[in-house]
């Protein structure tokens, strides 16, 4: 009794169709976004990943070979979204950061925190650039006057 290719086609057939049939619903899962910079250079790096130590990793990476310094810090690190600003501060501007509650949310909290001065805002999400709304204006940092 041998088995023909109909046979074990149908088989193999029926058996990846109850395979998908039976298989848990898929989900996407967007990971972790973090950003580094040097307190010694105006630049930061951002990094992503499927856990929190990976996305950390990489913006530490990045930071340390594209600004060439070994002082790397995260300064920010979420599963939504970061945001940086800077102030302006002499002879270097320092750097801001914000996290989490979504883009507008990272993004006030970053220019809140650098200040009346807030410029270059910078913000980056997991699902970055899908769906991407409006992020607010730098210009619109709380006066302190």
């Amino acid at each position: 009794m041998g088995w023909g290719f109909r046979t074990f086609g149908a088989i193999a057939g029926t058996l990846s169709a109850a395979a998908v049939l039976v298989a848990p619903d898929a989900h996407a899962d967007d990971g972790w976004v973090a950003v580094a910079n040097s307190p010694n250079h105006e630049q930061q790096d951002f990094g992503y990943g499927p856990d929190q130590a990976t996305a950390e990793a990489t913006a530490l990476a990045q930071c340390a070979v594209l600004q060439r310094s070994s002082d790397c810090r995260v300064l920010a690190v979420s599963t939504d979204c970061v945001a940086t600003a800077w102030d302006v501060s002499e002879p270097l501007n320092r750097i801001y950061a914000g996290s989490g509650g979504g883009p507008e949310a990272a993004a006030r909290g970053a220019i809140a925190a650098a200040g009346p001065d807030a410029n270059d805002l910078q913000v980056r999400c997991t699902w970055w650039p899908r769906d991407a709304p409006q992020l607010p204006d730098a210009s619109l940092a709380p006066s302190f006057a």
